[in-house]
């Protein structure tokens, strides 16, 4: 195994790079993460939203017999 210094220098700066690119796949999977997250959020406040509405809409139509 050759231990000079440009070998280890490059045996480290592999590393550092494969470092540098594993920060940046987290972070893309992060957003990644992130954005699904939101959309499902999203789209749960959408469908109780939907059945507000329905329930209201009910309601009203309920309240307007009685009168």
């Amino acid at each position: 195994m050759d231990h000079s210094l440009s070998s280890i220098a490059a045996a480290i700066a592999a590393c550092y790079e494969m470092v540098e690119d594993l920060r940046e796949d987290i972070v893309i999977e992060k957003r990644g993460t992130e954005a699904y997250i939101l959309e499902v959020i999203n789209t749960q406040v959408q469908i109780l939203y939907k059945k507000y509405q329905e329930f209201v809409e009910e309601t009203e139509e309920k309240y307007q017999q009685v009168q």
